[in-house]
């Protein structure tokens, strides 16, 4: 299969690239981070200190592959890093080609890539094990090819999820019940104190995410943390994307309210039988009440309802998410430079020097 590589580096080049984007996400909808209306979105409201590099690997009149990335100077390096990477808490291509014939699609990638001027290394971070590419980058990697430099890795924290194989009520039964019990008491507590409100799909956008913002930047600063929400213009780009998705259904904006006050909120999204677990907080001041675990507890429910596929917590291994028992799904890195100096000095610094940095010293890599 020959190839051509070509990059796309402008609004407009972009944005013609959407029809073939869309019918490659539909055919295989894994990823909510890989939708166009998310990563055009991100790019449009954080994209101005930074270059474009969608790869395009075109096949006759369709494209192959398409790899969404910008670059990022780092370091003195100019790094080529997922669209939205900040945010996004999976990573990955889209192709619509038979997995076997994946490797050597990516193979022609990387060489390609490694004639383009203007960038160091390839910095993909999480990606997925049952991502439908994570194969081909294990097979290039096994057995290393000339023309660029490649290696992959296990990220430090996985991404905890609950397979919905069975009813609520046999889930109910196989889950700690100390915890359950404990939920239990803390939702008669507050329904006893207060009138209690759990809307699973907020209808006023606007006013859902004023409070999450609200409730995420006070949790986060709360625990010597900072807030997605104080690193640029995220309500203004979560706000848009609701609106380009209401119909969809693929945003639950879910909210706990006591005597009409905002207790808990809930960003998650509901995407290829998937419910993604994104941005949860609440109000420091119904925190005795365990607001944010009864608000959990009626999206998670909701999801076996609705027979989804799996309830996924997403990246991170914090400790509040193993109350519910779930398994965990690794994560994985890929590093890629092409053979010039700046490429060989490039894949020393972020492949080999900094990944066993972070890993002594405890650090997410």
């Amino acid at each position: 299969m020959n190839l051509k590589i070509r990059i796309a580096r402008t609004n407009e080049e972009f944005a013609a690239l959407r029809p073939a984007w869309d019918k490659m996400t539909r055919s295989s909808p894994q990823n909510i981070f890989l939708e166009f209306d998310w990563l055009f979105t991100w790019w449009k409201h954080f994209g101005a200190k930074r270059k474009l590099f969608v790869v395009v690997a075109q096949k006759a009149r369709e494209p192959a592959l398409l790899l969404p990335l910008v670059v990022k100077d780092f370091l003195g390096f100019r790094c080529l890093e997922f669209l939205s990477s900040e945010i996004a808490d999976y990573e990955g291509l889209l192709s619509g080609e038979p997995p076997e014939s994946l490797p050597e699609i990516l193979d022609q990638v990387l060489r390609g890539l490694a004639q383009e001027p203007g960038w160091d290394i390839l910095r993909l971070r999480k990606i997925r094990e049952t991502a439908g590419d994570f194969p081909a980058w294990q097979a290039l990697a096994a057995a290393p090819r000339p023309g660029y430099l490649l290696g992959i890795g296990r990220h430090k924290e996985g991404a905890p999820f609950i397979p919905i194989r069975q009813t609520w009520e046999e889930y109910l039964r196989v889950s700690p019940p100390k915890f359950l019990k404990h939920i239990h008491r803390q939702w008669k507590r507050l329904e006893s104190s207060a009138a209690v409100k759990i809307t699973l799909e907020t209808p006023d956008i606007a006013e859902f995410f004023q409070v999450l913002r609200q409730q995420h930047i006070a949790r986060r600063q709360a625990n010597g943390q900072s807030s997605f929400f104080c690193r640029g213009p995220y309500l203004e780009f979560f706000t848009e994307l609701a609106h380009l998705w209401q119909n969809k259904k693929w945003m639950w904006l879910s909210a706990l309210t006591c005597q009409g006050r905002p207790a808990a909120a809930l960003l998650s999204f509901c995407y290829g039988r998937q419910l993604g677990y994104f941005a949860p907080a609440f109000d420091d001041q119904f925190e005795k009440y365990s607001v944010s675990r009864i608000l959990t507890q009626a999206v998670l429910r909701e999801s076996f309802e609705r027979r989804l596929a799996s309830f996924d917590f997403m990246l991170g291994e914090e400790n509040y998410k193993f109350d519910w028992s779930p398994a965990v799904m690794p994560l994985n890195y890929v590093h890629a430079a092409p053979p010039t100096w700046r490429g060989r000095a490039a894949w020393q610094l972020f492949h080999r020097l900094m990944i066993a940095y972070k890993k002594k010293r405890g650090l997410a890599w």
